[in-house]
């Protein structure tokens, strides 16, 4: 098997799939109608970016479709920084470094992604994870399929035995001089390895258990996020019972459109 670059459809098992286009990201994932997905779409007819739900259907340009809620692309594009700042806020979670060598007793390494993906050894990771996966992944033209057991492909990749040395000789013991002003990647211990984001001179790990609500309450009025997850469960329902565009057309009129302030 070969990979193609230029694979736009991942689906793993049941549980999730994801189709990215030059004017649209559409996915779907286990608990809704197998035949309904959700869509983020920035066709550049249109002044707006939105979210919608759309079902599949016999007539492709007929199919049922409700907008859930739109923004104005130069207006998300002046506020994209701040938005990006607010929800770091909300997904990082500080992480004390010098406490961290002290328990290890500096005996930590730092792997960068950076530049772990310019490496030698990066270049040569598509086929050995061919290699641990090829019964049970189905490439098809531009369509990517995952069928089986990935938990146990990735323990085994990631304890194979040339892969840890190979990518230790990458990183760094340094911990507390950096290059550049942010960088991720991992932090590597004699017992486990962590997941790492850097931002200057402070060091921070991914929350764990978040939530769209929790996510969305980041920029967004709570009122708005309840309104928002009512309309996405009210148009589930509805585009679930329904044939054409038609049978939905009317429910595009409630769209929720975002404007300054967001909160």
């Amino acid at each position: 098997m070969e990979i193609n670059n230029d694979a736009n459809y991942i689906s793993i098992n049941d549980s999730f799939w994801i189709q990215i286009k030059n004017h649209l990201i559409s996915f779907s994932f286990k608990g809704i109608p197998k035949n309904i997905h959700f869509t983020i779409g920035f066709d550049k007819r249109s002044s707006n970016i939105n979210l919608h739900i759309t079902k599949n259907t016999g007539d492709n340009n007929n199919k049922p479709k409700i907008t859930i809620v739109e923004i104005n692309k130069t207006v998300l594009k002046e506020d994209f920084e701040s938005l990006i700042i607010t929800l770091l806020d909300k997904i990082l979670l500080p992480f004390n470094i010098n406490d961290y060598k002290n328990e290890f007793n500096n005996e930590l390494t730092f792997i960068s992604l950076d530049k772990l993906q310019k490496s030698e050894y990066y270049s040569k990771m598509p086929q050995m994870l061919i290699h641990y996966f090829e019964d049970i992944v189905e490439l098809k033209k531009r369509r990517l399929k995952i069928k089986g057991d990935i938990k146990n492909r990735l323990d085994n990749f990631a304890q194979s035995t040339q892969k840890p040395s190979k990518i230790l000789k990458i990183g760094t013991k340094t911990l507390s001089h950096h290059k550049g002003f942010t960088d991720c990647g991992y932090i590597v211990s004699k017992e486990d390895s962590i997941n790492v984001i850097r931002i200057g001179n402070n060091w921070f790990t991914l929350k764990k258990d978040l939530n769209i609500s929790d996510l969305l309450e980041g920029i967004l009025e709570p009122k708005l996020v309840k309104d928002i997850i009512y309309r996405i469960k009210k148009a589930l329902v509805l585009v679930k019972n329904s044939e054409t565009f038609e049978d939905t057309r009317q429910y595009n009129d409630e769209s929720i459109h975002l404007v300054r302030p967001y909160k």
